[in-house]
């Protein structure tokens, strides 16, 4: 469930933003409130308590959400309905505003706070990593399932370095963080009109050691083996689970997803 059309972070690799008309320039859903309570009756009849994705295609907690308070209506809504929900954000320090926990106390829920790089030019205004990691260890107090996203891994010189990868393990650890998701950056087309730096720098990489998707260029997957290896070797070190998503790594303790 996306609440919200388009983001205000305007973070370089963001997928969305090469599908989502005006990406850019974040706005409500009209009449997402009715809309969803008429969701959640349609799936309480069919009896499924499917996990609750928000949001995949914007960030559910950017600054529109402190003057709407949109996601905070979905939270609570889906929690009291009996709904699992999973949380994506690069903002957890509105979570500890009063009423979004209480929210996500309702029913299981898990918080996925999206932390690629320690230092990057490439996440706009998104929050500084040191303001998330603060954040995250607050929630974790709390006792809330808190995991990072190191998504996407970038290769090449505007990508993350094995020590970065390290040391944000290592800063997720001590936040009290357990489980880390990472995946490697697919190549959109659509860059190539959003971001052209991006999408020219990266592009002859992509075009060796890839492999051409209709829409999308994907690393092959040894390719992708080795960019993700040197954060499974600081996991294993750091005693903290690993999952890949989409991408397979075919070291001992990996899966690609905790909800199969």
């Amino acid at each position: 469930m996306n609440v919200y059309v388009g983001c205000a972070f305007g973070c370089v690799y963001c997928y969305a933003q090469t599908y989502v008309p005006n990406f850019h320039t974040p706005r409500v859903k009209p009449n997402f409130r009715k809309g969803l309570i008429t969701d959640i009756k349609r799936l309480r009849e069919k009896e499924e308590r499917v996990w609750i994705s928000i949001s995949n295609s914007c960030d559910p907690l950017q600054p529109l959400e402190e003057r709407v308070g949109d996601t905070l209506f979905a939270l609570n809504k889906l929690s009291e309905s009996g709904f699992p929900l999973l949380l994506i954000t690069k903002n957890p320090k509105l979570l500890l505003v009063k009423g979004y926990m209480e929210a996500l106390s309702k029913g299981p829920s898990k918080i996925q706070v999206s932390i690629p790089f320690l230092k990057t030019p490439l996440e706009g205004g998104a929050p500084p990593s040191e303001e998330r990691f603060l954040s995250i260890k607050e929630l974790v107090k709390e006792g809330l399932d808190v995991s990072i996203r190191i998504d996407p891994v970038i290769p090449g010189q505007i990508g993350q370095d094995v020590q970065e990868l390290k040391e944000l393990i290592f800063r997720a650890k001590e936040a009290g963080v357990k489980k880390i998701y990472a995946k490697v950056l697919r190549l959109m087309t659509g860059f190539k009109r959003i971001r052209p730096k991006f999408y020219e720098t990266l592009l002859p990489f992509y075009k060796k050691e890839g492999v051409w998707c209709g829409t999308y260029y994907v690393l092959k997957d040894h390719i992708k083996e080795e960019l993700l290896l040197p954060i499974w070797e600081s996991a294993q070190e750091a005693e903290m689970e690993l999952f890949t998503c989409t991408d397979r790594l075919y070291s001992p303790g990996v899966r690609q997803c905790e909800f199969s």
